[in-house]
């Protein structure tokens, strides 16, 4: 397999879920967005990136081809292949798993909760009692 096939493989593995949706009855995106901050600084602060070389496609040497073309009474013969790539390596963060089980924890103990959709999140948070900030100046309708 080509190392660019290698590269795009692992790109959408890990792109794969990267959409997630969390919700509390009664909670406010202003107020996720607050949680996911503080969680997420938490998270890098308790698993920080570290990083390591991973080799990800070996390197090896391409098959050796001879073809031959005859040319009258003579044959003209040519050889391709041999040629020797390299090994394929990428950067992995070793501590991306804990980082991302302790802020989904640091989620969980504040009460929000993963859903499927930005429709069930939005149902669930219109569930709950909300907090009244008072009255809301805007523009008159």
């Amino acid at each position: 397999m080509s190392i660019c096939r290698w590269t795009i493989i692992v790109a959408c593995v890990s792109l794969a879920g990267c959409t997630q949706y969390w919700a509390k009855p009664g909670g406010t995106y202003a107020e996720f967005d607050a949680t996911k901050a503080a969680c997420n600084s938490r998270a890098y602060y308790q698993f920080p990136p570290v990083l390591q070389q991973v080799m990800v496609a070996p390197g090896y040497i391409t098959p050796v081809q001879t073809n031959c073309t005859p040319i009258g009474y003579s044959v003209s013969c040519y050889t391709t292949g041999g040629q020797y790539i390299p090994p394929a390596y990428m950067m992995v963060d070793q501590n991306r798993d804990g980082r991302s089980n302790e802020f989904r924890s640091c989620l969980y103990s504040a009460g929000w909760q993963p859903v499927k959709n930005k429709e069930e999140a939005d149902a669930v948070m219109n569930s709950g009692p909300r907090a009244d900030y008072g009255p809301v100046s805007g523009p008159a309708k």
